[in-house]
This record gives C-alpha cells, structure tokens and sequence, in this order.
C-alpha cells in the first residue's frame, strides 16, 4: 500500500528535467521527466511480439544521447506483420529530440544473454544484457515516452500561458506505449 501511494505520488507530481542518465536513481522510478538529446538511430531495440487491438507490432526503444550519458526510450508501438520487424523508414530520423514520459526500472528478466555483437531484437527486455552492449553508459531506468517525441529546435506556441511544441508530431507515427 506504501508502495502504491509512493508511485501514485510520484506520477503525479509536475515533470523533472534530466539532462543525460542520471549516475544516482535512487526515487526516481516512476517520474514524470522531461528530456532533450541526440537519439541514437544506428541503436535502436525493438521489442518484438507486442500487439495492439489484435494487430502484430513491436515496442521502438532508442538510446537519447546528452550531455550526461544516454537512457532508453520506449517511444511506443508500430505495426509490424511479423511481430518483430519493422521498415526502416519508420523508424525516428536524426537530430535532437524532446522526450517526456515516466521513468521506469527495467523488469526482472535473467536471460543472461550476453551477444557478441549488437541485438537490435529482443522478446523480453532484459535491461542488464541491453545495456551491456551498448559501447556508452545507459542509465539502469528506461523513459517510456508518454507523447511523441518533437523536434528539439519545433517552435512552442503560446496556449493561454502554457507552452507547447507546435512542430510536427514527431518523427514517426508512433502510438505511445
């Protein structure tokens, strides 16, 4: 019940900024938080098996890059017929990026998988073996993303007193997980 009250609490309180992985992620677990870095195309894990309303599709999960190291983001679902491939060209381009969504602990999985080189499919997301490969510290939290990811440099437009990317809905037709 503790426990409940804590996510509650925190799930509701105003976003945090983070610039990079945080080396200290004590009480952060299931933060609302605000992002903006580089997403690193050349590393993106998709997260096969995953449906919605019936439909075959996979979970995207990229590396964001700043200042203080990279997290993962789940940046949500795409269609894919087989489960566990998608077309390139619908996967986010390059640039800089503002995420936001909740902070959250990798599952328990111990598939102790260790590849020799870079998995970009996984059936179950294992964070220790995910991160390992990467050649950069990725943070032991991943952001699922709550809206789609914006254009870093998208122009924010006034909506009586509160700001908004008015740029384009992201990078891809993402649904948010």
């Amino acid at each position: 019940l503790e426990r409940n009250r804590a996510v509650a609490e925190r799930l509701d309180s105003g976003p945090i900024s983070l610039r990079g992985a945080p080396a200290d992620t004590g009480g952060l677990s299931y933060r609302r938080v605000r992002m903006e870095g580089d997403l690193d195309r050349d590393r993106i894990v998709l997260l096969a098996g995953r449906s919605r309303g019936g439909a075959p599709g996979v979970h995207v999960l990229a590396p964001l890059r700043a200042a203080d190291g990279a997290i993962l983001v789940n940046l949500g679902w795409l269609p894919a017929p087989d489960a566990a491939t998608v077309d390139p060209a619908a996967l986010p381009g390059d640039g800089r990026f503002r995420v936001e969504g909740v902070l959250l602990p990798f599952p328990d999985v111990d598939l102790d998988a260790r590849p020799d080189t870079f998995r970009t499919t996984w059936f179950r997301l294992d964070g220790e073996a995910v991160r390992a490969q990467f050649p950069y510290r990725i943070a032991p939290l991943y952001v699922r993303a709550t809206d789609r990811p914006t254009p870093a440099d998208a122009p924010a437009r006034d909506l009586g007193g509160q700001s908004e990317p008015s740029g384009p809905a992201g990078p891809v037709p993402l649904d948010p997980p």
